[in-house]
């Protein structure tokens, strides 16, 4: 037999549990967590999607390595829509398939973690890395691929002391 929980019911419940010691919440309290978090956004990312941006973003003096280090710009297609990436692609830059990966794990993932933003990466055979960089979330470029791109130029993989 169903019988519907009463309001008598559920304040014993939450009597009980709220005599248990270490919980991480107090479910007599309503949690305003959730609400604080709606209210806190981030501030929005400014979108490269043209060309014409890209290039300007790129022709600025901090950023003009990118090209001199063979960071190439690539249209790229997200939910439909035209965009674009950065791509780099390390060729014969690892002796073993190995190498790479210790690479990838050593050296470029602990920098992506710290950065909170990770490349696509794509390893053929065992030499040839491509590193693509976009903002998902936003469907196109922003400064946080900027400066994970300057900071992938950092690291020097056929360099063993980067």
């Amino acid at each position: 037999m169903f019988r519907p929980v009463t309001s008598s019911f559920r304040s014993l419940t939450l009597s009980r549990l709220s005599s248990i010691p270490n919980l991480p919440f107090n479910p007599t309290k309503r949690s305003t967590q959730t609400t604080s978090k709606v209210q806190k956004t981030k501030q929005p990312f400014k979108v490269y999607k043209t060309r014409l941006d890209i290039d300007e973003l790129l022709d600025r003096p901090e950023n003009s390595s990118l090209i001199r280090s063979e960071w190439k710009v690539i249209p790229i297609e997200v939910n439909g829509n035209q965009s674009y990436a950065l791509k780099k692609t390390f060729d014969n830059q690892f002796k073993t398939w190995g190498k790479a990966i210790e690479w990838i794990n050593d050296k470029l993932r602990p920098m992506a973690d710290e950065c909170d933003h990770h490349p696509d990466i794509n390893l053929n055979n065992y030499n040839q890395l491509h590193l693509t960089l976009f903002t998902h979330s936003v469907g196109g470029l922003t400064p946080r691929d900027i400066r994970l791109a300057l900071k992938i130029d950092q690291l020097n993989p056929s360099d063993p002391t980067s």
